[in-house]
C-alpha cells in the first residue's frame, strides 16, 4: 500500500471518527432532576414566623428575637432560599440562606449571610431520624476555631423547633446559644405530585 493511500485512509478515518464524536455532542442530554433528598428540602418551603431566645455569647448579648421568614424552591428544584427579617438582641435583622443537597458528599448544604455578620455560615448535615443536624467550623472573637451545631426537631405541618450550640474544635461539651420555635403561616405548599383533585379524596362511585 503506498504512502498517499495511507494517509488517504488515515484521514477518512479521522474525519470518521470526527463526525461521529460531533454527533454524539449534539445529542441532548436530559437535564438532572431532584432526588429523594431534595424533596424532603420541600418541607421548608413557604412563610414562617420565627421567635426565640438568645444566650448570652461572644457572638450575641442575651435577649429576645423573633422573624418573617419566607423560603421559595429555587428553579430546577435542587435549592430552597429563604429570606428572613426581624430583630433580635441587636437590631434589626436580615438574612438570606441557601438549602441544598450535595450527592458527592451525601450531606445537606447551608450558605447563609446577615447584615449583621461579617462572614458567610457555610454548614453541612444530615437528617437523623425526624431531626436536622448541621455543623459547622468557625472563628470566634478571639480567632479560635470551634464548632456550631443547629439542630431542628419537632417537625409537623405546622412548625418546628431549633436551637444552635457551639463547643471548642474537637470537644464534645456544647453549649446552648440560641433556641427558637417556628410557625407555618398559612397551608403548606401542595406536594408536586399532588393535584387539588387528588387533595380532595377519592369521589364514592354511584
Amino acid at each position: 500500500m503506498t504512502s498517499q493511500r495511507v494517509l488517504t485512509c488515515t484521514s477518512g478515518l479521522f474525519l470518521s471518527l470526527f463526525f461521529l464524536a460531533a454527533g454524539a455532542a449534539a445529542q441532548p442530554t436530559a437535564p438532572p432532576k431532584p432526588g429523594p433528598e431534595h424533596e424532603q428540602l420541600k418541607y421548608f418551603v413557604g412563610k414562617w414566623t420565627t421567635e426565640g431566645e438568645m444566650k448570652a455569647s461572644p457572638f450575641m448579648p442575651a435577649g429576645k428575637f423573633s422573624s418573617s421568614d419566607n423560603c421559595e424552591l429555587f428553579n430546577g428544584g435542587f435549592y430552597v432560599v429563604c429570606r428572613s427579617d426581624g430583630k433580635n438582641p441587636v437590631g434589626a435583622m436580615h438574612d438570606m440562606g441557601i438549602l441544598g443537597y450535595d450527592a458527592m458528599k451525601k450531606l445537606y448544604s447551608y450558605y447563609g449571610i446577615s447584615n449583621q455578620m461579617p462572614n458567610a455560615d457555610v454548614s453541612e448535615g444530615k437528617k437523623e431520624s425526624d431531626a436536622w443536624v448541621y455543623i459547622a467550623m468557625m472563628d470566634d472573637m478571639s480567632g479560635k476555631k470551634i464548632q456550631g451545631r443547629y439542630t431542628i426537631t419537632n417537625l409537623t405541618p405546622t412548625g418546628y423547633t431549633s436551637k444552635f450550640e457551639t463547643a471548642p474544635e474537637g470537644s464534645k461539651d456544647w453549649t446552648l446559644v440560641m433556641e427558637g420555635k417556628s410557625t407555618r403561616v398559612g397551608a403548606a405548599p401542595m406536594k408536586p405530585a399532588e393535584t387539588k383533585k387528588d387533595s380532595e379524596g377519592p369521589k364514592k362511585s354511584l
